[in-house]
């Protein structure tokens, strides 16, 4: 990697306190799924909001809200746990993609 290609990774890359960071502060809204390029993180806080708005019907889909609901902080407490894995991957997809555009 060249002089370039370093300091690119080195402003682009992420760390793990980054993300923990916005799990902790955002987490019910996926901004560390984002953050990380996963678009996956748009789905969590459709989950959520989902379960919540069933449960607030207070109707016969109360009890599929509260199922959403608690599907929805499983992933997010689960998430807490495969963060250090998140992070070095899109160090790596970030090296690759920045290897790979090297010259020769």
């Amino acid at each position: 990697m060249d002089d370039l290609a370093r300091a690119r990774y080195a402003a682009e890359s992420k760390t793990s306190a980054d993300v923990y960071f916005l799990w902790f502060m955002l987490s019910p809204l996926g901004a560390h799924r984002l953050f990380l390029g996963k678009f996956s993180g748009l789905a969590q806080p459709v989950l959520l909001a989902t379960g919540l708005y069933l449960v607030l019907r207070d109707e016969a889909g109360s009890f599929f809200g509260t199922f959403l609901i608690a599907c929805g902080l499983l992933w997010v407490i689960v998430d807490l746990f495969l963060i250090p894995g998140m992070v070095r991957e899109y160090n790596r997809r970030l090296e690759r993609s920045l290897t790979r555009d090297q010259p020769g």
